[in-house]
């Protein structure tokens, strides 16, 4: 009987342990979209594919909106063009909303970001130039390693237990 206890509590221990560890939710729970506007084409003597240094960036919040504006003294505005970290155009509804009565015609937009973006805007007939974005996760890593190292643990003393008992009744 003390062995059928011990059993049982040893397999309660692993899975009282072991289950919660793979249903851990994501530490922080809060997403960050990055938001860079590329206003005009000063930023052409960065290298292929970086961000470069004189280009800043806003972090914005799941939901919430960013305004952007075009900068009068660059001349006549054309318009924004909005692309995904990678360089591909974004898709109005999958990648970003615009709010209210804005268009991307308009010198100043309302925006939401569904995911990283790049906004550029356009001047005097030049089409500005997109960059590429690192848009890597840094979101920490979930779960507790210790509790994982005490199921392993306890795995095998359930397995010595199992051999010893046929051990000893041979």
């Amino acid at each position: 009987m003390k062995k059928i206890l011990a059993l049982v509590l040893t397999l309660v221990l692993i899975i009282g342990l072991s289950v919660p560890v793979f249903a851990a939710k994501s530490a922080g729970g809060t997403v960050y979209f990055k938001v860079v506007v590329v206003d005009g084409n000063d930023h052409k003597d960065a290298p292929a594919g970086t961000t470069p240094d004189n280009i800043a960036y806003s972090t914005v919040i799941d939901g919430k909106s960013i305004k952007v504006k075009a900068n009068a003294s660059k001349g006549d505005f054309d318009g924004w063009v909005i692309y995904k970290a990678d360089g591909k155009p974004a898709v109005k509804d999958v990648d970003y909303k615009v709010l209210g009565a804005f268009s991307l015609t308009d010198p100043e937009i309302e925006i939401v970001p569904l995911a990283t973006i790049v906004i550029t805007a356009n001047y005097e007939g030049v089409k500005t130039e997109t960059i590429l974005v690192n848009d890597e996760d840094e979101s920490p890593e979930t779960g507790d390693s210790i509790v994982v190292v005490l199921s392993a643990v306890a795995l095998i003393a359930l397995c010595g237990a199992v051999v010893a008992k046929k051990q000893l009744a041979k």
